[in-house]
């Protein structure tokens, strides 16, 4: 089931298939499905196991619903994964950024070759939570950090050249996601992770509306006191209402409707 996209067009209540995944001899999965090319086209990672050549970022068409690009793992490099990526969505689908395997990737030819701009061995084998290209700013870029063996942990590493030169900010704190609102990209939000050496970093999400300059963290939203999970994977950015923001948390779900001023709430069972 996982080698499908399926559409509906009446808010949710039926489903059909878009598009399936070929290969028909091997189990495949889809991720990090967006829409990209002016709305044309879905973008997203197809994956068919650790280290196989057929991991790559795809963009589908959604009139022919055929794959009009595709782009490859960095050659020479030892990737098992794509983690997350971004696509400039200028029309050309030529700059692009690529996570995978604690090493963070640009391109600037569609992917026909690709700089390695960030690699966690390169600072005490520190592991990376997420990683992406400003939406509006190619040359900008940001790392989400988690730990490693060394004394190198955590922290929000944020480049404007292109990854030349790095600044820390939120230092030492453990990371788990990043969030750009795709209209002003002064206004990103982060999440916490959690590695064990650090249970007593508390739950939370910050805010910045300056490009990551400064950071307020989002006290509106409420946390299980003593709660042993403390991990936000993901949040998501309404794109056509972008104070409507979705935190999602190992233990709940917040959501803003208007820009963070207020929270809702609501816990859930499992992880």
């Amino acid at each position: 089931i996982g080698k499908n996209i399926m559409v509906s067009t009446d808010n949710g209540v039926t489903w059909n298939v878009l598009y399936t995944l070929p290969y028909p001899a091997f189990s495949g999965n889809i991720s990090q499905v967006r829409l990209t090319n002016n709305g044309t086209a879905l973008s997203f990672i197809q994956y068919f196991g650790s280290g196989s050549s057929l991991n790559k970022i795809i963009v589908l068409d959604l009139q022919s619903l055929t794959p009009i690009k595709e782009y490859d793992v960095p050659a020479n490099e030892d990737i098992y994964s794509i983690s997350n990526y971004t696509i400039h969505d200028d029309g050309t689908m030529n700059n692009v950024s690529m996570l995978a395997n604690d090493k963070f990737f640009t391109t600037n030819n569609g992917g026909n070759t690709w700089a390695k701009v960030y690699d966690g061995t390169d600072y005490e084998g520190v592991l990376l939570n997420d990683a992406v290209m400003d939406p509006q700013n190619i040359q900008k870029l940001f790392v989400v950090r988690n730990g490693g063996p060394g004394n190198v942990d955590g922290g929000l590493m944020i480049s404007t050249d292109s990854g030349e030169t790095w600044t820390e900010k939120l230092n030492g704190l453990i990371l788990q996601t990043i969030a750009i609102d795709p209209q002003n990209s002064d206004i990103i939000y982060v999440g916490t992770g959690l590695r064990w050496a650090y249970l007593d970093q508390h739950e939370a999400v910050y805010k910045s509306t300056d490009g990551g300059n400064t950071w307020t963290e989002q006290t509106g939203i409420t946390w299980e006191a003593g709660s042993g999970l403390k991990n936000v994977p993901k949040i998501e950015i309404n794109p056509n209402d972008t104070n409507h923001v979705v935190v999602l948390a190992d233990d709940r779900v917040a959501v803003t409707t208007n820009g963070g001023a207020t929270w809702t709430s609501t816990p859930h069972d499992g992880l």
